[in-house]
């Protein structure tokens, strides 16, 4: 299997936020492993790290290696770009980190995602949210909110509209009205009700509970309705027995 990558990227190193990150278990522990997947990583790799990296554009090399990471759809590939990536690169700027994570996150290897979080010395917003979303999709409600809680103990950052939404979201899929419930009461105290979308995200769970008086309750108070609040209430009246 053949990747076609991009000859170019205008994404500049400077706008990187961070990357430094040493993750030598990997290497060690799955240097047999990457090679032995569907595709071919070695070609991978060799495609988007120039061989000699003193002619090369960094901004082209970082781009490509996005664009390799948004297309690695197997954990032998994911392996493979994460260890060459350690073995290349030399700066200390970038996110790359945080899309390893959730590509991780996104290919089951939940563990994986977490030591590699928890080795990334700079850890912003961005990678808070990363490891939340990534537990999110999987429908790690407790690993969300250990998460969320670390964050809030271990930095001075608060959680955001999109840490809040990503919490509800597992919540809702997993039925966990109490942990939702939880997350309504700090959205009310940081006051993340102005956010349009954790508001949705909280008819929306409490809909699918059969919360209906809560959910109008939230919905009645937005100053401003859209689409998807007018959408979510339709879909949870009709949930429940009101289709009329």
């Amino acid at each position: 299997m053949s990747i076609t990558l991009p000859s170019g990227s205008s994404l500049p190193l400077q706008s990187l936020s961070y990357f430094c990150f040493s993750s030598k278990s990997i290497i060690r522990y799955r240097s047999q492993d990457i090679f032995h997947g569907t595709i071919n990583p070695r070609r991978i790799c060799s495609a988007f790290i120039p061989h000699d990296q003193s002619n090369s554009n960094p901004g082209s090399v970082v781009g490509s290696v996005i664009f390799s990471i948004s297309s690695c759809a197997s954990v032998s590939c994911c392996w493979a770009i994460h260890a060459r990536v350690i073995k290349s690169f030399n700066y200390n700027d970038g996110f790359i980190g945080d899309r390893l994570v959730s590509l991780y996150s996104k290919l089951g290897c939940v563990e994986d995602a977490h030591k590699l979080f928890d080795e990334m010395p700079n850890r912003d917003l961005v990678s808070w949210n990363s490891l939340i979303s990534g537990n999110s999709r999987k429908g790690y409600v407790d690993k969300c909110l250990n998460a969320f809680c670390r964050m809030r103990s271990e930095t001075d950052m608060q959680p955001n509209e999109v840490s809040l939404i990503s919490i509800i979201s597992a919540c809702t899929d997993k039925g966990a009205l109490d942990e939702g419930k939880y997350i309504h009461g700090f959205a009310v105290k940081g006051g993340l009700l102005s956010e349009a979308k954790v508001v949705n995200s909280l008819i929306n769970m409490y809909g699918k509970f059969g919360y209906l008086d809560a959910a109008c309750q939230l919905f009645e108070a937005m100053p401003m309705c859209n689409v998807v609040s007018w959408n979510s209430m339709v879909a949870i009246h009709s949930q429940n027995g009101f289709s009329d």
